[in-house]
């Protein structure tokens, strides 16, 4: 995965912490596991963003301002397999 970056994975204001009894576990925000989707090119991660309510749920302008940001650090943006690129469909297609 090229963006985002590990470091916005590690950092504690983008993680959700569940605390069970014997440990910890952090998950990334509902917006960076979209983008985590968004910026990938594999088919199972377009699908999960096409059949699952992941950017319904999303913080909208948030996810986008997001999505910007992380264009402009893709060594290859016009790669067409990327699946930012349905994100208009996407959007539209689920009235968001």
């Amino acid at each position: 995965m090229e963006v985002p970056p590990q470091e916005d994975l590690e950092e504690e204001k983008n993680l959700l912490e569940f605390g069970l009894e014997a440990i910890s576990v952090y998950l990334p925000d509902l917006e960076l596991l979209a983008c985590c989707k968004i910026f990938s090119t594999r088919e199972k991660d377009l699908q999960d963003l096409e059949r699952f309510e992941i950017l319904d749920k999303c913080n909208k302008v948030k996810l986008l301002k997001m999505v910007e940001e992380y264009k402009s650090y893709l060594l290859n943006p016009t790669n067409p397999d990327l699946n930012v690129h349905q994100l208009d469909r996407i959007f539209s297609e689920r009235e968001i």
